[in-house]
C-alpha cells in the first residue's frame, strides 16, 4: 500500500525543462542560435522573408531545395505559417553558414547580419517579386496573430511562382472563314400554260462558289458574322435537242448577316438573313427557254450538333431551313418559297478554333414564279478554312 502513496516527482521535470527553453528563447533570443553556425537576422518593420533573403543574396531561393524552404525548416515560428510573414524584431536563422563581406551589410560577432544600405537592390532572381507567397509585411503584433490563425487553418502547400499576368485583351475577337464550294444542281421547270411540252430539266455543267465570312466574337456563347459570296454556274444544253437554252447571267453573288449561338456543348444555332441571286426561268416554251438570276431575300436558320469526337476531330450533322421571300423581276414576279436540307461535316479543332471543316450538303428549293413552277435540287461539297480567332 505504501507504493501507491509515494508522489511521482519526476513527472514535472519535462514540463520545467520545456518552460526553461521557451523562456530562454523569448527572453534571450540570441541564445537560441548560440551553438548554431547559421547566420541570423533581426526582422525590421515592413520586411518579408523573401525580401530579406533576396537583399542579402541568399540564393537560389525557390524550389524544394531552395533557401526559402530551408529557412522555414530552420525557424519553428515560420513552419505553421509556411513563411508567409515574419514579426518585427524577430530573430530568424538564415540558411547559410558562409557569407562574404559586402558593403551593403555588416556581420556582428554574434553572426547577426545588419543591413547598412536599406535599399541594396535584388541580388537574386526577380521572380521573387511576382510570387504571391511571402508578401505579408511585418506589422502590428495583433494583425500578425490574426493572420497567423488564418494561415495555420489552411493546408500546407509549396510556394507557387505566379507568372506575369497576360496583357488585357479586347472584349471581342475576329475570325475569318473562306469557303470554296463545288455544286451540282438540277432544276426542273414546268410551264403551266404550254403543259408538258414546255417542261424541261437543266443540269449544271460547271458550278462553284467562294464565300468569305467575318465573325466577331462577343462572348463565349455568341458570335455575329457578315458574309459575301461569288459564284459561277453554267448549265448543260437541255435534254431535248429541239429546245434551245439562253442563259442571261452566269455569275452569282450575295450577302449574309447572322449570328452563331452556342446552345450547349457541341450544339449551335445560326439564324441569318440572306440577300442573293437565285436562278429562275425568265421564259419557257416548247422550243426555247431563258434562265437568269434575280436578287431575292431570304431568312433562315441552321442547327448543328456534334455527334462524336475523336482526338482533334469531330463529326456532326446540320439541318437548314430557309424561307424564300417574294421578289419582283422586270417581266414576272417571284412567289413565296422554301429551301431545306441537311449537312454532314467533319472538322478539325485545335484549342478554341477550328482549322478546317469539310461539309457535304443536299438541299431542295421550291419557289414558283408567275411564269413557271420550279424545283431545284443541289449537292454541295465545301471546304471551310478558318483564320484568326482565339
Amino acid at each position: 500500500m505504501e507504493l501507491f502513496k509515494k508522489p511521482n516527482k519526476q513527472k514535472k521535470t519535462p514540463s520545467i525543462a520545456i518552460l526553461y527553453l521557451l523562456a530562454l528563447y523569448f527572453v534571450f533570443p540570441e541564445a537560441a542560435f548560440a551553438d548554431n553556425t547559421n547566420f541570423i537576422y533581426r526582422v525590421k518593420q515592413g520586411e518579408t522573408l523573401g525580401g530579406i533573403l533576396d537583399r542579402i543574396g541568399v540564393c537560389p531561393m525557390w524550389g524544394k531545395h531552395g533557401k526559402i524552404h530551408q529557412a522555414i525548416s530552420l525557424n519553428p515560428s515560420l513552419i505553421n505559417t509556411h513563411g508567409n510573414f515574419v514579426r518585427p524584431n524577430e530573430l530568424i536563422a538564415l540558411p547559410i553558414t558562409e557569407l562574404p563581406n559586402h558593403p551593403d551589410y555588416n556581420i556582428l560577432p554574434s553572426r547577426e547580419v545588419v543591413m547598412i544600405n536599406p535599399h541594396p537592390g535584388s541580388k537574386c532572381s526577380t521572380r521573387q517579386e511576382s510570387n504571391p507567397v511571402l508578401t505579408m509585411h511585418a506589422n502590428k503584433v495583433e494583425e500578425l496573430e490574426k493572420i497567423e490563425r488564418e494561415i495555420s487553418a489552411t493546408p500546407e502547400s509549396e510556394p507557387v511562382i505566379q507568372s506575369t499576368p497576360d496583357k488585357e485583351t479586347d472584349e471581342s475577337s475576329a475570325l475569318f472563314t473562306l469557303t470554296p464550294s463545288y455544286i451540282y444542281r438540277t432544276i426542273s421547270l414546268k410551264n403551266p400554260v404550254t403543259g408538258p411540252s414546255g417542261n424541261s430539266t437543266l443540269n449544271s455543267q460547271l458550278d462553284f462558289s467562294v464565300e468569305g465570312d467575318l465573325y466577331q466574337e462577343w462572348s463565349d456563347s455568341f458570335k455575329s458574322f457578315l458574309g459575301f459570296h461569288l459564284g459561277y454556274v453554267n448549265f448543260e444544253p437541255p435534254a431535248s435537242a429541239t429546245k434551245t437554252l439562253t442563259q442571261d447571267s452566269k455569275f452569282m453573288s450575295g450577302l449574309t448577316l447572322g449570328g452563331l449561338v452556342h446552345l450547349s456543348d457541341g450544339v449551335t444555332l445560326t439564324p441569318y438573313a440572306l440577300y442573293q441571286k437565285e436562278l429562275f426561268a425568265r421564259a419557257i416554251s416548247s422550243t426555247s427557254m431563258t434562265v437568269d438570276s434575280i436578287l431575292a431575300p431570304s431568312i433562315g436558320a441552321k442547327v448543328s450538333a456534334d455527334l462524336f469526337k475523336y482526338k482533334s476531330f469531330k463529326f456532326g450533322l446540320s439541318g437548314v431551313y430557309e424561307e424564300k421571300l417574294p421578289a419582283s423581276a422586270d417581266s414576272y414576279n417571284i412567289k413565296l418559297g422554301a429551301q431545306y436540307g441537311g449537312i454532314i461535316y467533319l472538322a478539325q479543332e485545335k484549342k478554341r478554333k477550328t482549322n478546317f471543316q469539310t461539309e457535304l450538303g443536299v438541299f431542295e428549293r421550291a419557289q414558283d414564279t408567275t411564269i413557271s413552277s420550279q424545283d431545284e435540287l443541289s449537292a454541295v461539297l465545301s471546304l471551310r478554312l478558318f483564320f484568326g480567332g482565339e
